[in-house]
């Protein structure tokens, strides 16, 4: 019995190989006339389906033993064929001692190299149009397959270290030609593990980074306590100032304070308007200034007590009545 193809795959096989494919679409019913492509093709048909009843008509054995010799024949055929082709050839060998001298290598090198081609002459976009075909091709094609997925996960590069791409072929059991790593481990000693320099160069940076972080949390919170003590004491004395204003008011005698008329304000805001900015050089269209600490500083000097709040509220008073006063002035 035939256990490996059934007799149909056999027979179809047996026929592929002695009749390679060609169009028998809409043949006739009849012989076409002669001399024409249909009458060739109706032929090739007769003869086709003749030899297919000849093969139906084999026992097992018979039509396994015919299987058996043209699995053979076309073994044989891909073989020679396969000697023939440019990648094959000795001039596409690599030359280890040049390249066993470079730095890196590129991902695309590597794998040429690691099947004993010249890169140069070697590569995917020249051979890939064999991989139904080639053997070679099809090898080269799972290796460079499995490079191109170590990549993501850090176990190759591109370009790669010529120590760490032979290390990672000894590791998956890759065979690369024995002269091109003897050459490179002379020239650049063994490969080194990388991985594990990696993890402990790792785990050093963490350390640091920790430590880092810990310090800032630290003067962070040391800075926020000093800022709260800041505008604690800035919030005290705004309560002081305003303690002592009230109680110099206090101490006036009613009957010697005097209303103050809409006019005399307007005057009193445009004296202290005018001495701010010709005294201060100060600018009303600023968002931000810092004339108004000045002040506060100056009469502080005299050992005459304002504070920031009373100097802002004088500016910003006479500052939105200054274009009224401009206008009356024309």
């Amino acid at each position: 019995m035939v256990h490996s193809l059934g007799r149909k795959d056999i027979i179809e096989f047996l026929i592929g190989r002695k009749f390679p494919p060609f169009v028998l679409a809409n043949l006739p019913a009849k012989p076409p006339p002669k001399g024409t492509t249909t009458l060739d093709r109706f032929l090739r048909h007769q003869e086709m389906e003749r030899y297919r009843g000849e093969l139906q008509a084999l026992t097992d054995e018979q039509l396994q033993a015919r299987h058996h010799s043209e699995q053979a024949k076309l073994l044989d055929e891909i073989q020679r064929e396969e000697e023939t082709r440019f990648f094959n050839q000795p001039h596409a060998a690599a030359d280890f001692d040049h390249w066993s001298k470079a730095e890196h290598w590129s991902l695309e090198e590597a794998v040429a190299l690691a099947m004993g081609k010249a890169p140069e002459l070697v590569s995917w976009e020249k051979i890939q149009g064999y991989g139904q075909v080639s053997p070679f091709v099809q090898k080269y094609g799972r290796l460079r397959d499995l490079a191109h997925r170590a990549v993501p996960w850090k176990k190759l590069y591109d370009p790669v270290l010529p120590t760490i791409f032979l290390k990672w072929a000894k590791d998956n059991k890759i065979t690369v030609p024995a002269k091109l790593s003897e050459k490179v481990f002379e020239l650049k000693g063994e490969a080194a593990d990388w991985k594990k320099e990696a993890a402990d160069w790792k785990e050093n940076c963490d350390e640091l980074h920790a430590m880092y972080d810990q310090h800032i949390a630290d003067w962070k919170k040391i800075a926020d306590q000093l800022t709260a003590e800041v505008l604690s004491g800035r919030k005290r004395i705004s309560e002081l100032e305003q303690l002592l204003l009230d109680s110099e008011t206090a101490s006036v005698a009613p009957q010697t304070l005097k209303p103050q008329s809409p006019v005399e304000r307007q005057n009193m805001l445009k004296v202290i308007f005018s001495m701010a900015i010709r005294g201060y050089a100060y600018k009303p269209e600023d968002k931000r200034s810092t004339v108004v600490t000045e002040i506060v500083g100056d009469t502080a000097l005299q050992g005459i007590a304002v504070s920031d709040d009373t100097v802002r509220r004088y500016l910003n008073e006479a500052r939105e009545c200054l274009r009224e006063w401009r206008e009356s002035s024309r």
